[in-house]
């Protein structure tokens, strides 16, 4: 498994059964990863009420609406 499969492993488990806030390394990834950003937008999109995402994690999901 390379690098960038882990770092994305470790954003999709930050949104799951045991959700956490985002690394700032997985923040910066997120933003300079499209593919990876639009994935998590339509997870957010379709999961936001599952109670599966903190709130500092809604806050960085909203940031992408502002653009």
């Amino acid at each position: 498994m390379n690098n960038t499969s882990a770092i994305e492993n470790e954003i999709y488990q930050a949104c799951n059964e045991y959700p956490r806030d985002f690394t700032l390394r997985e923040m910066e990834y997120i933003r300079s990863h499209s593919d990876v950003r639009d994935t998590l937008i339509s997870w957010f999109e379709m999961s936001l009420s599952d109670g599966c995402w903190t709130q500092e994690q809604v806050k960085f999901m909203q940031s992408f609406y502002e653009c």
